[in-house]
């Protein structure tokens, strides 16, 4: 019914949602490129005021909980030897 308020974060739910499939299907290095668009539109579209201070709350969160996950999703393991 309301679809056309979220007209301005469409891209930026495009891209999470393409991130979420990489990372859920184990492409590391396609999730790692897809989370870097993440950040890049989130930027550009906080940057130039098309986002409210809640959305801005809502893709923060988002974003950090991402970071969380990525820390060691990588294709190398690390043995502590």
């Amino acid at each position: 019914m309301f679809g056309f308020l979220r007209h301005n974060t469409k891209d930026l739910d495009n891209a999470v949602l393409e991130f979420e499939h990489f990372y859920k299907n184990n492409y590391k290095d396609e999730a790692h490129k897809s989370f870097a668009e993440v950040l890049r539109l989130f930027d550009e579209k906080k940057a130039s005021g098309r986002l409210s201070k809640r959305e801005i709350a809502r893709y923060t969160k988002l974003i950090n909980d991402y970071k969380e996950k990525l820390k060691d999703y990588t294709h190398y393991k690390r043995i502590g030897w």
